[in-house]
């Protein structure tokens, strides 16, 4: 009886992150809506699933996030892996700055479609008819981040190039990550895209941004 008592206790802890500090727990928690808003839709998500699924209480969830569009939003916002941790170079060397932007650009294509963001992306064409906030929250979180992320590389690239400032930086921000992203994303959301095409991203880029007249060296 004993040891039947101990095995239902134990049953009963496992998950339970008592040990864990609230940093912790919030990604846990992030972890746990990310995957269950990914395989019930956000519809049919519940702040009562997700804490389940996390091993946690609601009262935990609730005091990091007070409803569903709270928690989305955080599971929208956390791109851990967006890169925007590398500085612009302070230089006044064109061709550093070049080199720069097309960086850049190689790290939002790749971060565009990995396959996380491509998920990501479904769920909300999907539940774009019930939920318009949820794309309106893509548009801000995500692509405008990715062009001002290019838009800030080209306003720096613009500083010691002067034939480039006849054209607005958005623009070209727009149209590099349009022209190089924009329909290998959509080939990736249709499942269409191909390995040869994964691998023409770098040339995509090399063509985008010879469209201004930037070559990198």
């Amino acid at each position: 009886m004993h040891d039947a008592t101990s095995r239902t206790h134990e049953r009963g802890r496992v998950g339970r992150p008592c040990s864990l500090t609230a940093p912790e727990r919030q990604e846990r928690l992030l972890r746990a809506a990310e995957e269950a808003f990914m395989e019930l839709g956000f519809g049919a998500t519940s702040m009562e699933h997700i804490a389940r699924r996390a091993g946690m209480s609601k009262r935990t969830l609730y005091s990091f996030y007070p409803d569903k569009s709270t928690i989305f939003t955080a599971v929208v916002g956390v791109l851990n892996d967006f890169p925007r941790n590398s500085p612009l170079p302070t230089t006044s060397d064109k061709r550093i700055l070049v080199q720069a932007l097309r960086q850049r650009t190689i790290d939002i294509a790749a971060f565009a479609i990995s396959e996380r963001q491509v998920r990501l992306t479904r769920l909300i064409i999907a539940e774009a008819i019930n939920h318009p906030e949820l794309a309106s929250l893509f548009q801000d979180k995500v692509v405008s981040r990715a062009v001002g992320y290019l838009v800030e590389g080209m306003r720096a690239l613009q500083s010691v190039e002067p034939a480039l400032k006849a054209y607005d930086a958005e623009w070209m921000g727009m149209t590099i990550y349009t022209s190089s992203v924009g329909n290998l994303h959509l080939q990736r959301l249709f499942g269409t895209a191909t390995t040869e095409d994964l691998f023409r991203v770098e040339k995509r880029i090399d063509s985008a941004m010879g469209l201004f007249g930037i070559k990198p060296e």
